[in-house]
């Protein structure tokens, strides 16, 4: 039973279908287009989910393989935009997550997949500025180190120990970054 309350908590689906109605009524011109990447953070995941616009007011979501990938073992970029430049990222991403794991026998980190991800967005930028519309955007999921120090204290519970916690990222193509609970691209 996928559905069941050991694997996906009843309050987890609550979120996560309240958090698409809320992405769907908050941006309804940034689903004019007809791909999209979506997220949202729950208690102890992080769901992506491509989108198709197959005609006014249909939408389905689906796990792209080419505009969701893993890179390393703990973290997943959704890409949307000019398939070119996706591409490109992902393929250097890729690239130095290789280098990393022939190295050191360890993937990048999620911070490091933000950090190299800006540095490869300032080099397009001169692509990109040429663009009229958006043209690329990323959605970064994954796990980071847990602090209980960000905890509320009414939250926190001295017996719970997390090393990490699913996290999500919304970055454009000029490599602005925000954590968020939920986004779309």
């Amino acid at each position: 039973d996928v559905c069941s309350s050991d694997l996906f908590p009843s309050h987890d689906i609550v979120v996560l279908c309240l958090s698409i109605v809320v992405l769907l009524l908050a941006s309804p011109s940034a689903f004019a287009a007809l791909n999209h990447i979506l997220g949202i953070q729950l208690h102890d995941t992080v769901v992506l989910s491509a989108s198709s616009k197959h005609g006014m007011g249909l939408i389905s979501l689906k796990d792209d393989v080419e505009n969701i990938r893993p890179i390393g073992c703990d973290c997943l970029v959704g890409f949307s935009g000019h398939n070119v430049l996706c591409d490109l990222l992902y393929n250097e991403l890729d690239g130095l997550n290789r280098k990393k794991q022939l190295t050191y026998s360890q993937s990048l980190s999620v911070g490091e997949v933000i950090a190299y991800s800006r540095a490869i967005l300032k080099r397009f930028r001169p692509m990109i500025l040429q663009q009229e519309q958006e043209v690329l955007g990323l959605l970064i999921a994954g796990w980071e180190p847990h602090s209980h120090e960000e905890e509320d204290e009414e939250e926190s519970n001295v017996d719970d120990v997390h090393e990490s916690r699913p996290v999500l990222y919304w970055m454009n193509e000029f490599g602005e970054v925000k954590k968020v609970p939920y986004a779309a691209h």
